[in-house]
């Protein structure tokens, strides 16, 4: 089976995205998805901002965390 960049892209932001939705994880998600974005590779060039939209899209308003680009590193209860 041939390597799809498209399905690979897809298939690790979708995993991204499902790992922001637990708070416990949200940060390292983020995290995750700039050093993703800064991979040489090119590969999943993109991927931040993807992460980003796909937030504000689950929960619009409630993610302003990764709409500023800089989630906080307190938790919260």
């Amino acid at each position: 089976m041939p390597f799809n960049k498209q399905a690979e892209y897809q298939a690790t932001l979708e995993h991204l995205v499902s790992m922001a939705r637990d708070q416990g994880w949200k940060i390292y998600a983020w995290g995750r998805a700039k050093e993703l974005d800064a991979d040489k590779s090119g590969l999943f060039r993109g991927i931040a901002a993807d992460l980003q939209r796909a937030m504000q899209a689950q929960k619009p308003g409630q993610d302003s965390e990764l709409a500023s680009g800089s989630p906080s590193t307190t938790r919260r209860p």
